[in-house]
């Protein structure tokens, strides 16, 4: 009998899906910016093989995704590891056509040298799956290999609004975590 139950419990756990949760991770922002992109969390993951990653960004209000055609944007910005300088930086805004991202590199050495001899200050369409899970989130899933590093980054995330006769009339940015630079990167262990 109890052979039985032994492996019944050791057949349960081969079949059992292992990566149902390969990695998942969900930083909270704070109510700390005025305007409708406040961001509220930031989250990321990848499936098991690897291969695709996840970001989302989660705001504090609902808005449409034409309000990122003229008057705001999300930006994620990664590095080759951890704590490393800005290395790839990732717009999604709307067009006519809907939703985009485009993806610029960055200096190898990074540190904000978005012009120097390695890196282009020129977006370039990227193939990636933008959607909106509902009307506070943006996500992106794109291909582990477009990201800098061969195993683990840091990345952070940050958006802007823009709204005449408001406190945006300039720019409200909001960033999660908010120390986005190196130390408070959010590392993404593969």
């Amino acid at each position: 009998m109890l052979k039985d139950v032994a492996a019944a419990v050791l057949v349960c756990v081969i079949l059992s899906p292992a990566t149902a949760n390969a990695d998942r991770l969900r930083v909270s922002d704070p109510n700390d910016v005025p305007g409708r992109l406040d961001i509220r969390s930031v989250a990321h993951g990848h499936g098991p093989r690897q291969g695709l990653v996840t970001h989302s960004v989660r705001v504090a209000r609902g808005f449409p995704s034409r309000l990122l055609k003229w008057n705001g944007a999300f930006e994620l910005f990664f590095s080759g590891r951890p704590g490393g300088c800005i290395s790839t930086h990732i717009l999604i805004d709307s067009t006519n056509d809907g939703t985009r991202a485009r993806m610029r590199f960055v200096d190898p050495l990074g540190c904000g040298r978005f012009d120097d001899s390695g890196g282009s200050s020129q977006y370039q369409p990227i193939e990636a799956i933008v959607t909106r899970p509902n009307a506070r989130t943006m996500k992106i899933k794109l291909q582990r290999k477009l990201l800098p590093g061969r195993g683990d980054y840091g990345w952070y995330a940050e958006t802007w609004f823009r709204k005449r006769d408001t406190r945006c009339e300039r720019e409200c940015v909001d960033q999660a975590p908010n120390d986005g630079g190196p130390r408070g990167r959010i590392a993404h262990e593969l």
